[in-house]
C-alpha cells in the first residue's frame, strides 16, 4: 500500500474509532433502558447495594480515580490526534493505553445490552485495525 493511501485509511479509521467510542460511551450510560426488565433491575440492585452496604468509595479514592480517568481520556485524545497527524508516538501511546485497559475487563463483570456490546466490540476491533494500519501499512512518519 502506498503511503498516501495508507494515511487516508489511517485517518478514516481514527475518525471512525473516535465516533464509535463516543456513541458506545453514550449508549453505555443509558444501557439500563435497553436491557430486559429483570436484568435491568438486577443491575440497579447491584449498584445500590454497593453503596448501601458501607462500601462506598472513600472521597480521596474517588478523587484519585477521577484524576486517573481524566488522564486516561487526555492520553486517548492525544493518541488520536497523533495518529490523525500520522505520528508514530500516537500509535505507541494507543498501544500503551490498550495494554493498560485490557486487564480491567478481567476484574469487573459487565452487563451490556446487545447493541452496546456490539458497538464496543466493533470499536475494539477498529482500534486493532487502526494499529495494524499504523504500524504495518506504512502510514507513519
Amino acid at each position: 500500500m502506498n503511503k498516501a493511501v495508507a494515511q487516508v485509511v489511517l485517518k478514516s479509521c481514527v475518525l471512525l474509532d473516535v465516533f464509535l467510542g463516543i456513541v458506545a460511551c453514550v449508549l453505555t450510560f443509558n444501557d439500563s433502558k435497553l436491557l430486559p426488565r429483570e436484568l435491568a433491575s438486577w443491575v440497579n440492585r447491584q449498584g445500590v447495594d454497593a453503596f448501601q452496604n458501607g462500601s462506598a468509595l472513600n472521597p480521596l479514592l474517588a478523587i484519585i480515580l477521577l484524576l486517573l480517568g481524566l488522564a486516561f481520556v487526555g492520553a486517548l485524545i492525544a493518541s488520536s490526534i497523533g495518529l490523525f497527524r500520522c505520528r508514530r508516538w500516537g500509535a505507541w501511546l494507543l498501544v500503551g493505553l490498550v495494554i493498560l485497559t485490557t486487564p480491567l475487563f478481567a476484574f469487573n463483570p459487565l452487563v451490556l445490552s446487545g447493541v452496546t456490546a456490539l458497538l464496543w466490540s466493533l470499536q475494539w476491533m477498529l482500534t486493532g485495525f487502526t494499529l495494524g494500519v499504523a504500524f504495518f501499512g506504512g502510514a507513519l512518519e
